[in-house]
């Protein structure tokens, strides 16, 4: 089984490269600094001359992640600053270089992943989630299941939720697009396999079958996962579950979200197709995130104060999982799908709530 996992995150690399679903809507490498510097700690055998030059002009533009140290990255590791992100930051810059991304590419991804006024408030709700709730690491996820980046992405995230269990917290929620026909049922029948404590499965099943979700599809796979079909049925078109559905899908547009999969990692937002190794560099984003936090550091609160808690109506049964309100921020943008991608595992259920 972990061998076909491991296969799958593989070939969700490459669905990764070339596609993600986007919403519908009504350069390169930067020039040679005058000499190239070395950092402690930093490893920078693998660049040849152009290279290194060109990541110790980013490193010595760019400021460091702590907004109480004002030099830049270079300055901050070189002098040894009381800022626990900068030599992960100047890694994570000579990976961009050795991948031979675009520098204004390489400048925007740093800013998403480091500059602390990217984080934003991603409340979790009755979202379907699996993990500890302390955990030091939150992922959200905002999914279709008809999108093929999303399924590929799910591979991903489910081999890295199993290789870090217990440190991770897993979070999914509902954002089917427009001109996916059978999206938004199948995001309602998510939701009535979340009431009964069985997502995980119905999650990891639906993108298994991406291109089969009509009605009588999702009542064959409730009964494969062992669900009550009568009640899973009642669920599926009730109003709460409607209602639930389009609360989650305006939480992402409220948030900026222009594709899916739409990921935030602790507040900041994670495009997979703008990292130089969506596998790797996802690893060592979260890997990066528990050593900071074991270190005591957490990110500066975000300035976007969480959208109240006013009309969340009742889940249409029993709710299984955690709690808290919908969210804030952000604008649209988008394109038309590409290409088909692989399939997801999956985890056990959410544990019921009282």
């Amino acid at each position: 089984m972990l061998r076909l996992r491991t296969t799958l995150a593989l070939v969700a690399l490459v669905a990764l490269a070339v596609c993600c679903c986007r919403r519908p809507q009504g350069g390169s490498g930067g020039g040679s600094p005058q000499g190239r510097i070395q950092l402690p700690g930093i490893d920078v055998s693998s660049l040849d001359a152009r290279e290194h030059a060109q990541w110790s002009a980013l490193v010595n533009e760019l400021l460091a992640p702590c907004p109480d140290v004002a030099v830049s990255v270079a300055q901050c590791v070189q002098e040894q600053r009381p800022c626990p992100p900068c030599v992960p930051a100047a890694r994570f810059l000579l990976r961009q270089v050795e991948a031979a991304r675009p520098k204004p590419d390489i400048v925007d991804v740093f800013a998403g992943r480091f500059d602390p006024g990217r984080v934003k408030t991603v409340v979790v709700g009755t979202s379907a989630s699996k993990g500890p709730v302390d955990a030091a690491v939150t992922i959200v996820k905002f999914a279709d299941f008809e999108c093929p980046g999303c399924a590929a992405a799910a591979a991903l995230l489910d081999k890295l939720y199993e290789t870090r269990s217990g440190k991770v917290r897993m979070v999914f929620k509902h954002y089917p697009i427009e001109y996916h026909r059978q999206a938004k049922l199948a995001a309602q029948a998510g939701r009535a396999a979340q009431v009964q404590g069985k997502f995980w499965p119905m999650h990891r099943i639906m993108f298994e079958h991406r291109t089969q979700l009509n009605e009588s599809d999702l009542l064959a796979y409730a009964d494969q996962i062992g669900l009550d079909v009568a009640r899973f049925e009642a669920d599926l078109h009730a109003p709460a579950t409607v209602d639930f559905v389009a609360r989650e899908k305006q939480q992402g547009e409220n948030l900026g979200l222009r594709y899916t999969p739409f990921i935030f990692i602790n507040g900041r937002e994670c495009e997979l197709s703008k990292l130089a190794n969506p596998l790797r560099d996802l690893e060592e984003w979260v890997d990066v995130e528990l050593s900071l936090a074991a270190q005591g550091y957490v990110d500066p609160p975000p300035s976007d104060p969480p959208v109240p808690a006013s009309s969340a109506p009742p889940a249409p049964s029993p709710p299984a999982t955690l709690s808290a309100a919908p969210s804030t921020a952000g604008a649209p943008t988008a394109t038309p799908p590409a290409a088909p991608s692989a399939a997801s595992g999956s985890a056990p259920p959410a544990p019921a709530a009282p």
